[in-house]
């Protein structure tokens, strides 16, 4: 076609090809101007219903206007050729300059930025890329980015299916309908490899196999054939060991956000992605990068949760995207923390880690097939094999002493049914009750050796196992032989005053350890006794060495820490205070260790907690509508609240990394962050003044204090009112703005209320009751103050006068009672029993009754609020999964 004219354009040179047609330079006579015609391939010109959705779907691609995007100019038809007429863009295509390997890191991230913003602004237009390559983005002489071909594999879609994958890399075949293959194959999203319906997720995918190859010089899934590299993108995890050192922490978390192999975990807006790339260009990016970037777990979102209510109600915990490494002051310890490296990621749960004997093998507990099964992981090489495969629940593997077999408890011939069991590291959990099962390690017949058993451990000789059963609240500890011989009672349930949740024997089988429901672990002798409490933490394991135990605790800026403590050997009395290994974020449990001592296995609760809102009947607070999420991505945002005009939600978010504030238009959907003074820190709660012109927030600092700040909600002013202080925690204005409630340390080391007045700045006690109290809230005359105390394992509402006084009880009885709010009228206390419901009591006392349900399986909601008008509920809602980590110290 050189030389001749398509309408008033002379084709000049030919520049390029692909399934899509051919490129050529052309001149525009009539504008003077040198512009790119993309000629239509003969089999899509010739098909007249075709080009007529093709030419509808051009003039959509026309408005887009933005410059990170190639402009379309026009659609040309001359003696039956078809072309669109382009934007020519000079410069070597992305694909042409990873070819001779990695880019600068600082360079990729200014690239990325730049696709991310041309990706954003599509997708609000509703136009998706659908093809996002690298030989898709031309890099410009002055750095600048264009990114080519928007939409125009949609808009030249076959009606019928004809993929042709041998064609690859770009297999053009239609995207909108579940199915048909379309993408090139190395940057296709699991769901696009399947052939299923697309959303932007997938742009959202592709932009992170980008973003890897010019990091990385390496492409991310791509094989030696077309069939081989789609089956790495629906099985295979990126090498991430290949990123460079110097990867930011914060861009490491993006890259496995953006490649979740289930889209609904996967990050929802690139929008998000083009925040983080311009918070890390700008220097301006949270966290301790050098030892973020050692442990990988540490980038993962996680909730977080304030201590006063986490005694009220276990949360989703832990938001600070930091890590602290060593000791806290005054403290030695053996071991330091120092890399950690993810073992499995399903969509479901990966719980129960137990260790083989020479530690190279992981059994555990995933649902991912439906039901949980026990599986055994080689820890180096990965392979996996499901050994139990049977149509009940398996959970709870243990390793035998000589890694033969494996125990765990099973429901496939039980006759129990499901019971609660307790609380670990800030996240209530539930398990089965069942029967004691032993199998072949690596598969085999199994054998039942007991009835109604949790939580199974073997005597380290191999002869005996223990296991947890009876009455809730009353737990027995017996032993049965491994062949199935009697059973023996170490704790007989009418000793035992607790709720037994995991065991450990010491190495040398003279002592038995447990764990509790309220997270205590507790010491006895092997062959009974009377036992005594070692201390606080969850999931305690013992060093090899029978010196130390291992224990996980929740740390006051909301992370996780790996804690150990040593022991008398003979008299297993404990030596000297606990000593830090190292602060992790994340919700964990489930701890193991190997029998080196130099390796932990971890269970990771993860998930994504978005604010949404609920449409409500006025006065019935009964849904009238579908709910509407008004945040997206694998984020964790946490408590909303309206502001006084219901036009604003002030919510805390981690989608920068650190817990912060975000105000959010309920309008126009935008939220802005507020940017509060100082050092980058956590910050929770926030609370609107009267006259919506400021809000109150808690802070959060490394060493585990807190201080409060009142700030103008768009950022123009803020200040600090209380100082930091352990235990601290911002509560809300009074009616009339004069006076702000908080949570602080008080006598006798419980949280107690305190008012604080806004012009003295003095502070007065409200309560002081020998119970932690939470989550305090005015009465609308401001003469009273409710809020949670929590006694034992019930917490009950309970109302005091504003000025002090004798506290009345308003209801109890309520294991995980929280979240209390007002009506608008002031006539109801609405609160959560549950994660999963509200109810609605009388203001003044009185029975409750359910008013709000959510009855999906799996949902979880946390901190409702309503608007001011009644007509709205936010709420922020999750479903999650868990997965395990291997955790690696090191001599200090």
């Amino acid at each position: 076609m050189l030389g001749q004219t398509l309408s008033h354009y002379r084709i000049v040179e030919k520049i390029g090809a692909g399934g899509m047609g051919e490129v050529y330079r052309a001149r525009d006579t009539k504008l003077g101007r040198d512009v790119a015609l993309k000629v239509l391939p003969e089999v899509f010109a010739n098909d007249a219903e075709r080009m007529a959705r093709f030419s509808r779907e051009a003039h959509l691609l026309a408005s887009l206007n933005h410059p990170n995007i190639a402009a379309i100019y026009g659609l040309e038809e001359s003696g039956g050729t078809r072309a669109l007429v382009l934007e020519l863009v000079e410069g070597p295509t992305l694909a042409e300059c990873i070819r001779t390997g990695a880019l600068p890191v600082e360079e990729a991230l200014n690239i990325a930025k730049q696709i991310a913003e041309a990706l954003e602004a599509a997708h609000e237009r509703g136009i998706i890329h659908r093809d996002l390559k690298p030989a898709n983005v031309k890099v410009k002489d002055d750095g600048n980015v264009k990114v080519l071909d928007f939409g125009l594999a949609k808009a030249l879609k076959a009606e019928a299916a004809a993929a042709d994958l041998s064609k690859s890399p770009t297999l053009s075949e239609v995207a909108s309908r579940a199915g048909v293959i379309m993408g090139t194959a190395a940057y296709m999203s699991p769901e696009q490899a399947r052939g299923q319906a697309v959303d932007k997720r997938a742009d959202v995918w592709a932009f992170g196999c980008v973003l890897y190859e010019m990091l990385t010089g390496k492409n991310t899934f791509a094989c030696t054939t077309v069939s081989d590299t789609l089956a790495a993108v629906l099985r295979a995890e990126p090498g991430w060991d290949a990123l460079p050192a110097e990867t930011p922490p914060l861009i490491r978390r993006l890259l496995r956000r953006c490649l979740e192999k289930d889209p609904k975990r996967r990050l929802h807006d690139i929008a998000d992605a083009r925040i983080e790339l311009d918070e890390v260009l700008s220097g301006s990016a949270p966290g301790d990068e050098t030892a973020a970037e050692a442990v990988g777990i540490l980038s993962r979102p996680a909730g977080w949760m304030w201590g006063a209510v986490a005694l009220a109600g276990v949360l989703l915990g832990a938001a600070a995207s930091y890590v602290l490494f060593g000791t806290a002051p005054g403290q030695g310890t053996s071991r330091t923390l120092v890399q950690a490296a993810r073992m499995t990621h399903d969509a479901g749960h990966s719980e129960w880690p137990s260790w083989s004997p020479d530690g190279s093998l992981l059994a555990f507990s995933s649902n991912r097939s439906g039901n949980f099964e026990i599986y055994v992981r080689r820890v180096d090489g990965g392979q996996e094999v499901n050994i139990t495969n049977n149509p009940g629940d398996d959970f709870q593997p243990a390793f035998s002493p000589d890694g033969t077999s494996v125990a765990f408890v099973s429901t496939r011939s039980s006759r129990t049914g499901m019971i609660r069991i307790g609380a670990s590291v800030g996240m209530e959990f539930r398990t089965f009750g069942g029967d004691l099962w032993v199998a072949p390690a690596l598969g085999g017949q199994a054998r039942r050796l007991a009835e109604n058993a949790n939580f199974p451990v073997w005597e380290p000789s191999g002869e005996k196992i223990a296991y947890v059963t009876g009455p809730e609240g009353h737990r027995a500890i017996l032993e049965v032989t491994a062949d199935g011989g009697p059973v023996g009672a170490v704790l007989p349930s009418e000793e035992s005053k607790w709720e037994i949740v995991g065991m450990q024997y010491s190495p040398d089988a003279s002592w038995l350890s447990f764990d509790t429901s309220d997270e205590r672990a507790w010491l006895m002798p092997a062959r009974g006794g009377t036992p005594r409490e070692v201390g606080a933490g969850s999931s305690h394991v013992w060093d090899p060495d029978g010196r130390r135990m291992y224990y996980l605790v929740r740390d006051a800026v909301g992370g996780t820490l790996l804690q150990s403590v040593e022991i008398d050997p003979g008299s297993g009395e404990v030596l000297g205070p606990p000593q830090a290994v190292g602060l992790m974020t994340g919700v964990l449990r489930n701890l193991a260790i190997s029998r080196d001592g130099r390796r932990f296995a971890i269970s990771e609760l993860e998930g994504s907690l978005n604010l949404t809102r609920l449409p409500l009947s006025p006065g019935t607070f009964t849904p009238a509508g579908p709910e509407e999420e008004l945040s997206s991505g694998q984020v964790i945002d946490r408590y909303p609240r309206f502001s006084p005009d219901g036009r604003r939600i002030a919510y805390a978010s981690d989608r920068l990394g650190l817990a912060e504030i975000w105000v959010l238009d309920t309008e126009t959907k935008r939220a802005e962050r507020l940017e509060l003074p100082g050092d980058d820190l956590g910050a929770n709660i926030p609370y609107w003044s009267p006259d919506g012109h400021q809000l109150v927030v808690t802070r959060f600092y490394p060493d585990g204090t807190r201080s409060v700040w009142l700030a103008a909600p768009d950022g123009s002013h803020a200040e600090e009112i209380l100082s930091p202080a352990r235990g601290q925690q911002s509560g809300p204005f009074s009616p009339d703005g004069r006076s702000l409630l908080y949570v602080a340390t008080g006598s006798e080391s419980f949280h107690q209320i305190f008012v604080l007045d806004l012009e003295s700045r003095q502070s007065r006690q409200l309560t002081s009751s020998p119970a932690d109290k939470a989550v305090p809230e005015w009465t609308q005359d401001g003469r009273h103050v409710i809020f949670v105390s929590s006694s034992g394992e019930l917490s009950r509402i309970l109302r005091v006068p504003s000025e002090g006084g004798e506290a009345e009880v308003l209801i109890s009885g309520y294991e995980r009672q929280r979240h209390q709010f007002y009506s608008p009228d002031g006539q109801w206390i609405l609160f959560q029993p549950s994660h999963r419901n509200i109810h609605r009591m009388p203001a003044a006392g009185g029975p409750s009754q359910p008013v709000t349900t959510f009855p999906e399986s799996g949902l979880f909601i946390e901190e409702p609020a309503l608007s001011p008008d009644g007509r709205w509920l936010a709420y922020c809602r999750s479903r999650g999964g868990s997965s395990l980590w291997v955790l690696t110290v090191g001599d200090r």
